[in-house]
């Protein structure tokens, strides 16, 4: 009976045994597992403070990309400021360039004006310069024949001689004829300026009187 104890002890201690034999294992195993958490943890640890690093990185970025957005803002709006006064000034521009133009009509049409008052004019001068050399002409051939008029008388000698009223005739009127047709000659040379027939008839008449007194 009491062997039969003994065995019975002995196999409860195999079996104590094999037992903490495997919490042994396990706690081995546990600890291995226990530092593999430890790394984990260690890297979890450095990864964090990397991120905390890079979060406090990103946060003065954003800080500073805050501060740029606001003079970004704060330039937009003396942009949008300045683009108004720019239109502002566009449209006074536009205002001022609307009455050019209709200054420029108005001149235009002065113009168109004044140049057909300028063909009027020309046209005008055009004959007066045909009067003026029909004028010529017709004194030319006034004084030709007063030339021929006072040739004619001094060849008269017959009357010359024989006295009375051919010789007073021709002692009175050859001289006032050739001062007449000399004026007449002396008038045909500036017969270009603008002067009307009657004005000159008048000179040359004036003119013969007084060389003949």
């Amino acid at each position: 009976m009491e062997w039969h104890k003994g065995s019975e002890t002995v196999q409860h201690l195999k079996e104590t045994v094999q037992h903490l034999r495997e919490t042994v294992q396990h706690l081995k195993e546990t600890i291995q597992h226990l530092k593999e958490t430890v790394q984990h943890l260690k890297e979890t640890v450095q990864h964090l403070k990397e991120t905390v690093q890079h979060l406090k990185e990103t946060v003065q970025h954003l800080k500073e990309t805050v501060q740029h957005l606001k003079e970004t803002v704060q330039h937009l709006k003396e942009t949008v400021q300045h683009l108004k006064e720019t239109v502002q000034q566009l449209k006074e521009t536009v205002q001022h360039l609307k009455e050019t133009v209709q200054h420029l009509k108005e001149t235009v049409q002065h113009l168109k004006e004044t140049v057909q008052h300028l063909k009027e004019t020309v046209q005008h001068l055009k004959e007066t310069v045909q009067q003026l050399k029909e004028t010529v002409q017709h004194l030319k051939e006034t004084v030709q024949h007063l030339k021929e008029t006072v040739q004619h008388l001094r060849g008269d000698r017959s009357a010359y001689l024989t006295g009375g009223t051919g010789r007073w005739a021709f002692e009175v009127t050859s001289p006032y004829l050739l001062a007449y047709a000399n004026a007449l000659q002396s008038e045909a040379s500036v017969s270009s300026r603008p002067h009307g027939r009657q004005h000159m008839a008048d000179q040359t008449r004036r003119r013969a009187v007084m060389s003949v007194s």
